[in-house]
């Protein structure tokens, strides 16, 4: 399998408050012309989510705690694609559940997934990644009301 077998689109809303969970969803496509079994972007280093600032530097996110995901595939087939529920900019880095705390400002947002079918990467059939397009992502800072 080749990196140009799946294809992966990050979506996430374009302005987010100050402090407010930053949702968005990975949509995963089979591009090529073969079934493929995957591995679930939830599982444990399947997925990293970079962060950039408006000057290119790279954000750095918090641990929040130690995590597991249990090891899950899924089939996709020719043409098909399946979408997955993102929550606050959180993935799962080896074993440790990792979140991005941004200040107002201007961000880049994107999705490497690594679809491989072994527990370890370096055991992988697939030993390939996959990008997603880069997000523009603007956190706003609280408008307070005036009374």
């Amino acid at each position: 399998m080749s990196n140009q077998q799946v294809r992966i689109e990050l979506e996430l809303p374009e302005n987010a408050p100050f402090g407010a969970p930053v949702a968005g969803c990975l949509v995963i496509t089979n591009v090529g012309d073969r079934p493929l079994s995957l591995v679930t972007p939830l599982y444990n280093a399947a997925l990293n989510i970079v962060v950039f600032d408006r000057y290119w530097n790279q954000a750095v996110p918090k641990s929040i705690g130690k995590a597991h995901h249990a090891y899950e595939q899924f089939e996709l087939a020719p043409g098909q694609s399946a979408t997955y529920d993102l929550a606050d900019l959180t993935y799962t880095s080896g074993t440790s559940e990792m979140v991005f705390k941004l200040d107002p400002g201007i961000y880049y947002v994107v999705a490497v997934y690594h679809p491989g079918t072994a527990r370890l990467p370096d055991q992988s059939a697939y030993p390939i990644v996959a990008t997603s397009n880069v997000v523009t992502l603007v956190v706003r800072t609280l408008q307070r009301r005036l009374s």
